[in-house]
């Protein structure tokens, strides 16, 4: 320091130190503290909220839907596969009380029920708007006729606005942080697979290496994967290797570039 500072000055020296102070700052730390404010705040997707606010917005698409098909001129025989909110079944559905009228299969009328799951642990019991908040069951029943399809999907709509007004206001008084996500890092996953394919993915050196780790096992005939931490495993080795191979490839042509000219 002393020679830096009898060399160029006290004024050069403060401000150099200062660039890479902020250079530090801007490419190194803050994406760092970027990284792990998102690391410890649980995905929007997960909260409650967004489950319940997911649940309205099928329930009023539901009714927009039943609506539109209910005031058309003629129902079409069959469903338009080509756009729209319905989403099409292998056929189309009868109505009761309504002559001559089919109505397709609607993704969004079968989701807006109160027992829609929360976002938990896969392993753990699965908890709905019925278990954890106490709300009636409540359900568009595909056999009903338009008119009470669209009663009770209002009905799932208006029982769960509260609710959602309710969770709003209690996650943003809440402590946003959490270790929740690191947990989902070590989450098995259940992988169906027939005899043949067991018996070729059983037999993989990988397969066999994620075994010993314990990224992979059997649990009642069933093979479970820890597909996150497998991801996480994979991506660290790959990049392991790319920092080996640069620097067997670099470091001996720095070397040797560093000898190729005087010291001075």
């Amino acid at each position: 320091m002393k020679a830096l500072l009898a060399s160029y000055g006290r004024g050069l020296v403060t401000a150099f130190i200062a660039a890479v102070a902020i250079w530090a700052c801007l490419l190194i730390v803050l994406p760092q503290l970027t990284m792990l404010d998102k690391a410890l705040k649980p995905p929007r997707r997960a909260l409650d909220s967004s489950v319940v606010a997911t649940v309205i917005r099928d329930a009023q698409t539901c009714v927009s839907v039943l609506k539109t098909y209910r005031d058309a001129p003629e129902a079409p025989e069959t469903p338009d596969p080509s756009g729209g909110l319905a989403s099409p079944s292998m056929g189309v559905m009868a109505v009761p009380g309504i002559s001559d009228a089919t109505l397709p299969y609607i993704l969004q009328c079968d989701r807006a029920s109160t027992e829609s799951r929360f976002v938990r642990d896969p392993e753990a019991e699965p908890e709905t708007l019925v278990s954890l908040h106490g709300l009636p069951v409540l359900k568009v029943d595909p056999a009903a006729s338009i008119a009470e399809q669209i009663v009770q999907a209002e009905a799932v709509a208006d029982i769960a606005r509260p609710l959602l007004a309710q969770l709003i206001a209690d996650e943003a008084n809440a402590v946003p942080y959490t270790l929740d996500n690191f947990g989902f890092i070590f989450a098995t996953r259940a992988i169906p697979m027939s005899l043949e394919t067991k018996a070729l993915e059983d037999g993989e050196i990988v397969n066999r290496v994620y075994d010993l780790v314990g990224l992979r096992f059997e649990r009642d005939g069933v093979t479970h994967v820890r597909l996150t931490l497998v991801t996480l495993v994979r991506t660290i080795f790959f990049a392991m290797m790319a920092t080996l191979l640069a620097l067997l490839v670099c470091y001996p042509v720095a070397f040797n570039l560093a000898l190729a000219s005087s010291q001075r």
